[in-house]
Parts: C-alpha cells; structure tokens; sequence
C-alpha cells in the first residue's frame, strides 16, 4: 500500500506501561473539500509507532524523550520499493536541492500551497553548495537552507544514518525558528524522523522484504516531528498546523525520492502519485 494511502494514526502510549495503546492503522483523512490527504495523529508522552528494537529506532525514542516536546505528531506506512535498493533510497535521499518546491494542501487556507519555496545544500558558513556526496561508513551530516511558507529562510541539520538495511534521516534546526520577528522554536528544538527499513525487519510482524535483491519488496516508513515550542492559543494553532504539514511534506519527498530511484519495469507509476502537490497536510 502507498505511504499516501496507508499512514497510521497513533493514540498516546508509554512503552511497556499501558497494553491498551498501539499505534492503530487507518486510511485517509478528508478536507473540506473532499480532497484526501495523509493522516498524521498526535503523540503524547512517548512513541506507539517508531519501532524501539533496532538501533536506530532507539536512537529516535531517545531524541524525542529528551526533547519534551509540547507538540508531537507520528506516522507509519508502507512504501514499495520497486526493485530499488536501500543503498539508491539512501543516496537519493541526500538530494537536498529536490525539496525545492514540495505542495501540501492547507488546513487554514483551504487549498495547495507551496510549503519549500526554495531548498539548497549549504555549508557551515552558509555558502551554498551542490547537493552533498553520502559520506563513508553510513553515517554523514549535512546543511540545508530552506525558505518554507511558515518560518521564511532558515538553515536546517540533516543528519543520515545507515545500518541493517534501514534508513534514518535525522532534521533538527541548529538557529531559531520565528515568526514576524516572533521566536517559537529555540535552536535545536525542532526534531523531524523519518526511519525507513525493510518491510518487517523492524517489528511490523511480516516478512521481510528483500530490496537488495531487486525483488520489488517494500519499506515501512515511520516518521515524527515535534518540537517544544512557546505556548498561547494562537502560537499553538500555528505551529501544529506547520508541524503537522512538514511532516507530511517529508513523506510525500521520501516517495518521490523512491519513485527516483525506481528500477525499470518495477511498476513505479503507483506510487508516484502518492508523492504528487497537495498530498501533505497543513
């Protein structure tokens, strides 16, 4: 099932202290409008999606545990791999120059709006480079500065990590985030997760695909943003509706990213789709 069309919604839980929570499944959400768009639920407290049996699924809990995050919201689903191997996705995925221009549809403006005018790889000092080389050993940081339709121009960290067949990709803002001058989120406050592996490797419960084999297989995406950002009722509408819709918006860019890489004859035209404008929220 394509990630666009099978994300999950998630009740709040605390790892091995209530039995009742479980990051449940569902279909689509719907607007106004009648358009569809990616479900993404709220988390509260801890983590009922992003698995906590591998290394890096850990290392994702324990971001999110240090954070204290005051909004948080999660996602599952699945993605066919297409022929396409963890090793394309993961290089593919250091394409910082391709968020240029992602859509999302738009809660509070009711229709399609551009939520990453302009993306381009930078580095330390700001200068802008050409999209980074993954680095050895699995394991690479890069720069990114990004004018999104919430926070205007600001540089962002990706970190990238590759280990027994799965991916993370780490996001984390290393200056403020503001609005008008306003500041919301302080430096380092901001956490998005995006962990993609090999669809039952990571506690799903099915057989695991073998995308290195160049079978069509398939991953299982779990994705997570939250942040500690300043409280009112205001500020508080606006930074969920802009976490909620990044959220969405790095999904919809991970399917692109695997239509990309798609080996021929394995069928990509499904789930290109599911990547396509205004398949976010916001």
């Amino acid at each position: 099932m394509l990630l666009g069309t099978a994300l999950c919604l998630l009740l709040p839980a605390v790892i091995g202290a209530d039995p009742a929570s479980a990051c449940l499944p569902s279909g689509r959400m719907v607007a106004d409008d009648g358009r569809e768009f990616p479900a993404v639920q709220r988390a509260d407290g801890a983590l009922a999606c992003m698995p906590a049996d591998t290394a890096l699924g850990r290392e994702v809990h324990e971001r999110f545990a240090a954070l204290l995050p005051s909004h948080a919201f999660e996602t599952r689903g699945e993605l066919p791999a297409n022929g396409a191997t963890t090793a394309d996705l993961y290089e593919a995925l250091h394409a910082i120059s391709t968020l240029q221009g992602i859509r999302y549809f738009s809660v509070l403006h009711r229709g399609e709006r551009v939520l990453f005018k302009t993306a381009h790889a930078i580095d330390t000092h700001g200068a802008a480079l050409a999209d980074p080389v993954p680095a050895a050993g699995g394991h690479g940081i890069a720069y990114a500065l990004v004018d999104d339709a919430s926070f205007g121009r600001a540089p962002y960290r990706l970190e990238y990590r590759t280990a027994d067949d799965a991916i993370l990709l780490i996001v984390s803002n290393p200056l403020p985030l503001t609005v008008l001058r306003i500041p919301l989120i302080d430096s380092d406050r901001l956490l998005i997760a995006l962990l993609i592996a090999s669809a039952g490797s990571a506690g799903t419960g099915h057989a695991a695909a073998d995308p290195e084999a160049g079978g069509t297989g398939a991953w299982t995406v779990y994705g997570l943003v939250a942040a500690q950002a300043r409280q009112g009722s205001f500020l508080k509408s606006f930074v969920e509706a802009s976490l909620r819709s990044r959220l969405a918006a790095m999904q919809d860019w991970i399917v692109a990213r695997a239509a990309a890489v798609a080996r021929p004859g394995s069928g990509t035209g499904s789930e290109a789709g599911a990547g396509g404008a205004g398949a976010a929220q916001g």
